[in-house]
């Protein structure tokens, strides 16, 4: 495995104003609490920003062209303030154009953590760092390591919010709105792809996700599986050996997502229903 640290280099940004106009378009945040202290104060805070290598022109759906010196790297919802406010110029740190998306993607999660973090961004950048180590040739377990070695924050939460990467796009963008908390996004992105959809469609009505609406899905999911279990074993009129009773109910139970516990209770129910004196339990 290699040196977690070897995709990075110190980076010599420079600090200068910026004309908003230079700047690419970013991917607009929730409206910060800063508003207020940018109408009162101005721009006090620097945002982050990279050098393109030349000038970047975009071509709109309208046809227009626009031509831009620079992207955000941090700092998407000041720079919303300040266009609100109509600043027509801001304070930047600037990072050369030789700054690598890998360092880019460092960046951003390093930044987010130094306040409160949005876990949309950190997803983003995460999967961005997670990929350019798997190009590096690190495996699926490895990549996190590095990643927690080289930033510093620890190897769960890396792996929590890589799991976030396998939600449905429209969870996502909620989590990215601030409408589902990373703490519920963790809880759906741990559900099979049926409960998944239940939630999106709820999420769909309400416009909201909530921790008893992820406790709801699992809820649900364990009753009918412990009620599929149990028309299994309640089935077997021959009753067979005890360790094929145990075989059988193993592949059922854990292979649906029962817990061991759960599996154990209904074993244990379906036996004394069945008078069986003992219930043997291999390994």
């Amino acid at each position: 495995m290699s040196d977690s640290t070897s995709l990075f280099q110190k980076r010599q940004p420079t600090l200068g104003l910026v004309a908003t106009k230079e700047i690419a378009p970013w991917q607009s945040g929730a409206r910060s609490a800063s508003t207020r202290a940018i109408k009162t104060l101005g721009f006090a805070s620097t945002v982050l920003l990279r050098a393109f290598p030349e000038p970047k022109q975009i071509t709109y759906e309208d046809g227009s062209v626009g031509t831009f010196l620079f992207e955000v790297v941090d700092g998407a919802r000041r720079l919303d303030d300040a266009k609100r406010e109509g600043l027509e110029q801001i304070p930047a740190t600037i990072l050369p154009p030789e700054t690598t998306e890998a360092e880019v993607a460092a960046y951003r999660i390093t930044a987010n953590l130094s306040r409160r973090p949005n876990p949309a961004h950190e997803v983003e950048a995460l999967e961005s760092l997670y990929q350019t180590y798997q190009q590096q040739g690190l495996s699926a377990e490895e990549a996190p390591r590095a990643i927690a070695a080289a930033l510093g924050i620890s190897l769960g939460t890396v792996k929590r919010r890589l799991k976030l990467t396998t939600l449905p796009a429209v969870v996502r963008q909620a989590v990215a709105e601030g409408k589902v908390a990373a703490s519920v996004a963790e809880g759906v992105a741990g559900l099979n792809p049926e409960q998944q959809q239940a939630l999106v469609e709820r999420l769909n009505t309400t416009g909201k996700l909530h921790a008893a609406d992820v406790a709801d899905a699992r809820r649900v999911r364990r009753e009918s599986q412990l009620a599929g279990l149990g028309e299994i074993l309640l089935a077997l009129d021959a009753q067979p050996e005890p360790a094929e009773l145990f075989r059988q109910a193993v592949r059922q139970a854990l292979g649906n997502g029962l817990t061991s516990e759960e599996m154990m209770a209904m074993i244990k129910e379906i036996a004394v229903g069945k008078e069986v004196d003992s219930v043997y339990c291999p390994g």
